[in-house]
């Protein structure tokens, strides 16, 4: 489990011109988290779960690292689950859903566009620790 919470993340040191002086710092939302759980349902398998999520987003404006007073990214929360299966103590397989609700958010944000997270996706691993 993570959580991180940043009430007040302000420029409080600037250049000659003192553009953005006190102004909230973009790509700084004020909660992230996450949690993750997993449960041995037998010897051999194994099920997980979790969530993620950040509330409102900005992006930086101009050269200071001032947040945008305009364009945002709302906040989102987003769940992924996994199952595994053990053939040996070294031998497994593994599948993952990502993003089970397809949930649609902006993960990384920049002047006048946005990357969006990953939607819905899945993943079939077969592993070997050694």
């Amino acid at each position: 489990m993570s959580y991180s919470y940043i009430p007040g993340a302000t420029i409080d040191k600037t250049g000659t011109s003192g553009a953005g002086l006190g102004a909230r710092v973009g790509l700084t939302p004020k909660n992230t988290g996450s949690v993750w759980l997993s449960y041995q349902l037998t010897p051999q398998i194994r099920v997980a779960g979790g969530v993620r999520g950040a509330s409102e987003n900005r992006p930086l404006q101009g050269g200071t690292g001032a947040a945008s007073s305009t364009a945002k990214a709302p906040g989102y929360v987003a769940g992924d689950i996994m199952a595994e299966y053990k053939f040996s103590p070294d031998l497994y397989t593994q599948f993952n859903v990502t993003n089970v609700t397809n949930k649609l958010y902006g993960d990384q944000l920049y002047p006048g566009f946005v990357i969006l997270g990953e939607p819905r996706s899945f993943k079939w691993t077969v592993g070997m620790r050694f």
